[in-house]
């Protein structure tokens, strides 16, 4: 057993107290002390103890005491911990707050497979007009597991987003991940068929080319990887998906140009005259 005090858990109003002992239990491997906190994190009183009312009006979540017991329990790594975490996923309390909905969101990213918890989670929180769906898509992709990339795909063919912001996604999950052989998998299968014909080209581009001055009005500019880290069946499957493109996605030229100079770039990588 553990020399936590959880009477600190149950009864302080100190908010730097509560914080410090649920570090103690959100960095422990062992299953009950995850069971302790996380009696608590599913009750209001303990949360409007460790970050007021206030704090949640006036802070950005991940400024809260309570995403560093976040962050505590994605460090952990231990698969209590992550129970933690998916266990949350199913509580109203915790939930009913859209600033710890943002918390979990990221935190599931770092359960590889995502589990089935997760991805319910997810869903839920990127249905057409849910504010959450851009960091949700952000959180499928950089899990970068199978089941996460197949909710990824599964949204970017959901009826009921604009245009705008499949390309949005396009240019910044996709253009961050476009080495993954998952996503390319998943990016050459919405060539073929359940893309719009009239973005295609722009998820070509965002698998070929890099435009930061004309695609981003942020200074925060998404980066992409360098083809040279690229894996070889990273390559072999973007140099298939750029031969399918030259042949049955509409271009302009500057796409086209984009797409060939991608094909050099990977000659070059892969030894061919």
């Amino acid at each position: 057993m553990t020399q936590k005090n959880p009477q600190v858990l149950y009864n302080s109003q100190n908010r730097q107290e509560l914080l410090k002992t649920a570090l103690e239990y959100a960095r422990s491997p062992l299953q009950e002390d995850q069971d302790v906190l996380l009696r608590f994190l599913r009750t209001e009183g303990f949360l409007t103890r460790l970050d007021s009312p206030q704090d949640y009006q006036q802070m950005e979540p991940r400024h809260l005491r309570l995403a560093r017991i976040i962050k505590a329990l994605m460090d952990n790594g231990s698969q209590a911990a992550q129970r933690t975490l998916l266990a949350l996923t199913q509580s109203p309390t915790f939930t009913e707050d859209e600033g710890r909905v943002e918390l979990l969101i990221e935190a599931l990213v770092v359960i590889r497979p995502a589990p089935p918890e997760a991805i319910r989670f997810w869903d839920q929180y990127s249905q057409p007009d849910c504010p959450e769906v851009h960091m949700v898509m952000d959180a499928l992709a950089d899990n970068g597991s199978e089941p996460a990339i197949s909710l990824f795909e599964k949204k970017m063919t959901t009826p009921g987003f604009e245009p705008e912001e499949l390309v949005a996604w396009m240019r910044d999950p996709v253009l961050r991940h476009r080495n993954d052989p998952l996503m390319l998998k998943a990016c050459q299968r919405l060539l073929v068929g359940g893309l719009p014909e009239e973005i295609r080209a722009d998820l070509v581009e965002a698998l070929c080319d890099y435009r930061p001055d004309h695609w981003y009005a942020a200074d925060l500019k998404p980066q992409p990887p360098p083809r040279s880290s690229a894996t070889k069946e990273a390559r072999d499957l973007l140099r298939a998906i750029c031969n399918y493109a030259l042949e049955h996605v509409t271009l302009s030229p500057r796409q086209r140009a984009a797409v060939e100079a991608a094909l050099k770039e990977l000659d070059l990588l892969d030894g061919r005259k």
